[in-house]
């Protein structure tokens, strides 16, 4: 089980004075501030739903403060203490990806953290609370391999050298400054060889008579990616042609390229996990064949292992755990295209690690590694959690077309004032290009489009290249930045770049949209997940979001979906949840954008420590792409699942793909096929903006029976 939000009953007497009350379900603890309107229900209690809705163990605190007069104090007498936890065998918070009919999906078992990569077949499911036949489970592949037929490596504290972490190179003191040890002295040896065993050991689940502990650390919130062969991109016609032969060259030669899939995972690693849907009798399917620690989780495992051999339990304080990015890019130092990975820290850091992944498995099957580019903080100190999913796009500055990858970073329930950040960089080198703070923490993935509308500043042209990116944040804020620019670092613009739109916060950014400035919300609300984005029938970029989808956010504030151009912020369309009970809709998940529908989630949180036991709800949600004649979204079907659905929704060929609370992978509509090897490749990932595909969903006369998807729309 996991504990994901709880309840204090304090019997106290407040005596003119304050007494404010937190709760944590994290080790060490994070305080998430307990509210009487988190509960919702008017009976005096306090909540709280946690930010990170993995652990199992509760703390509370009460923080009093005296009267004015400092003359009388609150007397806390007593209190007791529900908590609401997620019972299933696998807890899934990760999205699934689905390539050549094979569904792919991270999740993890408590207590002890343990995780597991299931390559299932979803195309034999049915109904909506079906998880299919598994095909294969990373974690027991990696549990049977002999420890010195793993290739586990990690990078010096530059950035700029990759090293074997293992026992066997302990005396490497390339390994000592990955480490952060004294460099070659022999007690470091010593510690290098000790922290390499423990981190390639079984370290997690409980360890009972006939579970033994595993290698696999929890997969929380890392959406795997697919690493296949490359395909061409849609800026593929705007190339000269020198790069055009290039590229065809580079297409040619990883033709045949083996498949792996790419996730992070609480073990402190990048794993690379072969996949052959072609053949599922290949016994590499499943294996491991690379993992690598990123500098800024490598700087912290001496302190984790030492920690854990005096507590006597596990502690890990760093881990990997955003969903990997995958793009084809030029590097301007050999002019010859190449592969890369992105892959922020999630739940477990605030950087982002880069690293060059065209070539890591030889023809003959040799390992030979990924290699590190570089890892950047956006924001330094002030960064948060590094929840959002970087974007990698392709700009024109000047005459010169440069290849950036764009991500921040998100809340962090200590801080409220981090994870402002967003930065473009130099996708080769990593070298700063432009950085822009937006009024709180972003909380949105970072979504990037190209555009000719006439509305638009700079008079922008489809020449293959990205115009705009947009983002938002905790406080209901959009931002649109033209992303071809390299801002000087020097004063007086220190990198700064300015935001496109009507709006200007408190704190004097420019934003495009605010939901406060909205009828239906008229108040702050967070914008999370994937910001769709499509031209509808007036031919302008029309901008779908919802508010309110965290976990840790206040259920009894009402949330809307919404339609927004991004010439102007106008608003198009919205769509206002439905609240009932004290309870309000969220919308999780982001979008799925076609040709001519929008698909969006409804989810409505399960109360806290309630008499029953429930899992909460979700309905997935159709609307045609251009609205009525009003204005208003037209809702082209509706389909409810059984438990509450928080992950991203994730379309291929004929078919959505979510999990839900109650431990489920779920498939709605039609796959193109229902065996693995039959059906398509999936969105090639090289493409940058992924597959915009004709057509929408047959749903029947009713509007309510399961729906087939015939193309997607998806920001990577």
């Amino acid at each position: 089980m996991v504990v994901t939000s709880a309840r204090l009953t304090p019997d106290a007497s407040l005596n003119g004075g304050t007494i404010q009350y937190y709760l944590s379900n994290e080790d060490p603890p994070v305080w998430i501030e307990a509210t009487q309107a988190a509960c919702g229900d008017g009976s005096g209690d306090v909540c709280a739903n946690f930010d990170k809705p993995v652990g199992r163990a509760i703390r509370w605190k009460a923080v009093m403060c005296s009267n004015d007069f400092h003359t009388t104090t609150p007397e806390l007498k007593g209190l007791t203490i529900k908590f609401d936890y997620a019972e299933a065998k696998v807890h899934y918070r990760a999205g699934v990806v689905v390539h050549d009919g094979v569904a792919y999906s991270g999740g993890f078992r408590q207590p002890g953290d343990r995780g597991h990569l299931f390559a299932t077949n979803l195309g034999n499911a049915t109904g909506t609370s079906q998880t299919g036949t598994v095909y294969w489970d990373a974690a027991a592949k990696l549990d049977a391999m002999a420890d010195g037929a793993r290739h586990v490596y990690t990078v010096t504290s530059d950035g700029g050298q990759r090293v074997d972490l293992s026992a066997a190179n302990a005396s490497s003191e390339a390994l000592h400054d990955a480490l952060g040890l004294p460099v070659g002295q022999t007690s470091s040896e010593a510690t290098a060889a000790q922290v390499a065993t423990w981190v390639r050991s079984a370290r997690f689940g409980v360890g009972n008579d006939g579970i033994p502990l595993s290698r696999h650390g929890a997969v929380e919130t890392s959406t795997p990616a697919v690493l296949g062969p490359p395909g061409k991109p849609p800026w593929y016609g705007f190339l000269s042609f020198t790069d055009k032969t290039k590229w065809d060259q580079f297409e040619q030669a990883h033709a045949n390229r083996p498949t792996l899939v790419l996730y992070g995972a609480k073990d402190q690693m990048i794993h690379a996990v072969y996949t052959n849907p072609s053949n599922l009798t290949d016994s590499r399917n499943g294996e491991e064949q690379w993992a690598i620690v990123p500098p800024k989780v490598a700087a912290g495992l001496v302190a984790d292992y030492f920690a854990t051999q005096t507590a006597g339990e596990l502690k890990v304080t760093a881990y990997p755990d955003g969903s990997p990015t995958l793009a084809d890019v030029q590097f301007a130092s050999d002019g010859e295209f190449h592969t890369v990975a992105l892959v922020g820290g999630g739940n477990g850091g605030r950087s982002v690690f880069a690293m060059d992944v065209t070539d890591t498995i030889a023809a003959d099957g040799t390992v030979v590694g990924p290699t590190p580019l570089w890892t950047v903080t956006p924001g330094g100190s002030d960064a948060g959690y590094a929840r959002s999913k970087p974007v990698v796009i392709r700009v024109k500055i000047g005459s010169d077309t440069k290849y950036l990858a764009v991500f921040g970073t998100g809340p962090d329930p200590a801080a409220s004032d981090k994870g402002r950040r967003v930065v473009a960089v130099d996708v080769e080198t990593g070298a700063l290009m432009w950085q822009f703070d937006a009024e709180c923490a972003v909380t949105s993935d970072i979504a990037a489009f190209e555009t000719n509308d006439e509305a638009e500043p700079g008079d922008p042209t489809f020449d293959g290249s990205i115009d705009r990116v947009v983002f938002a944040d905790a406080c209901g804020y959009v931002y649109k930045i033209d992303p071809q620019v390299q801002v000087p670092l020097t004063e007086p613009e220190n990198g700064f770049t300015q935001g496109i739109g009507p709006v200007t916060t408190p704190s004097g950014a420019v934003a495009l949209f605010s939901t406060a400035a909205t009828a239906e919300l008229g108040a702050q609300r967070p914008i999370v997940g994937t910001i769709g984005a499509r031209a509808d029938a007036t031919g302008r970029i029309a901008l779908f979001f919802g508010t309110g989808g965290l976990e840790s956010y206040d259920p009894s504030k009402p949330n809307a979906f919404f339609a927004v151009y991004a010439d102007t912020g106008e608003l198009r369309s919205s769509r206002v949840g439905t609240c009932t009970g004290g309870r309000c809709e969220k919308f999780y998940g982001g979008v799925v954008v076609t040709s001519d529908q929008v698909i969006a989630t409804r989810s409505v949180d399960p109360p806290i420590a309630s008499a029953t036991c429930e899992l909460g709800e979700t309905v997935i949600e159709g609307y045609a792409l251009n609205p009525d004649t009003d204005g208003d979204f037209v809702i082209d079907f509706t389909q409810t699942l059984a438990a509450a659905s928080v992950a991203a929704l994730y379309g291929d060929a004929g078919a959505l793909y979510t999990s839900t609370l109650g431990g489920t992978l779920v498939r709605i509509g039609a796959p193109a096929a229902t065996d693995a090897g039959a059906g398509p490749g999936g969105p090639e990932f090289g493409q940058g903006e992924a597959g915009q595909g004709g057509g929408g969903f047959d749903v029947g006369a009713a509007k309510t029976s399961p729906f087939s998807l015939l193309g997607w729309f998806q920001k990577l």
